[in-house]
């Protein structure tokens, strides 16, 4: 496989979230990209944690979420987005968000983030 190719990993959580989550490790300049699919509410949110986490683990502290797969999102789930970035942005690294499906465009309105929170 050429460097820089996309490699895909689904590592952290073996049960069957209605959250699903594929890594893209060391694309785009080094950064890893989760591409979310399914719903993502308080109850899912674990499962996200758990792959920026595994990023953590390999000492890759740029992600970028790819939400457009997402077809539920409540809106404490992005407070929770929001709270991850916080945390990769204090460890010197950064999560930035690329693609967001119309639900997650919805949340983040209803509960007045800053428009540039989804890049």
């Amino acid at each position: 496989m050429p460097q820089g190719s996309p490699s895909p990993v689904n590592r952290p959580n073996e049960n069957r979230s209605p959250l699903t989550v594929t890594v893209l490790a060391g694309v785009q300049g080094g950064e890893d990209i989760l591409l979310l699919s399914g719903r993502l509410d308080v109850l899912t949110m674990h499962t996200l944690r758990d792959y920026v986490w595994y990023c953590l683990s390999r000492n890759q502290r740029r992600i970028r979420l790819d939400m457009a797969g997402i077809s539920q999102c409540e809106s404490g789930a992005l407070h929770g987005v929001a709270g991850l970035q916080e945390g990769l942005s204090a460890a010197g690294g950064y999560l930035r968000i690329t693609s967001a499906s119309e639900s997650v465009r919805e949340a983040r309105n209803a509960v007045r983030l800053p428009r540039d929170f989804l890049g």
